[in-house]
């Protein structure tokens, strides 16, 4: 019933809410696209910033190993006084 009601509004051209007129739909019109502005966008500005890397490589693989050692000393000293 609710669906009759309002497709005899929408047929009348009356809104039955505001009294607001609505305008029927053409479904059969050519639908106008999005389209980019005459002469194209303008050039995006983008650039590859190359950051220099706050530890040179030989510093972490340095670190890498002073902290393994200390970790296994530890792990050694920590198995001989369990037994």
């Amino acid at each position: 019933m609710g669906v009759a009601i309002a497709t005899h509004i929408y047929r009348r051209g009356r809104c039955a809410f505001s009294g607001i007129s609505i305008q029927p739909v053409s479904f059969s019109m050519a639908t106008r696209q999005d389209v980019p502005p005459k002469g194209g966008y303008g050039d995006i500005s983008f650039s590859r910033i190359i950051h220099k890397p706050r530890f040179p490589g030989w510093a972490i693989i340095t670190g890498s190993i002073v902290l393994m050692t200390f970790g296994w000393a530890v792990a050694i000293q920590s198995n001989k006084q369990k037994v």
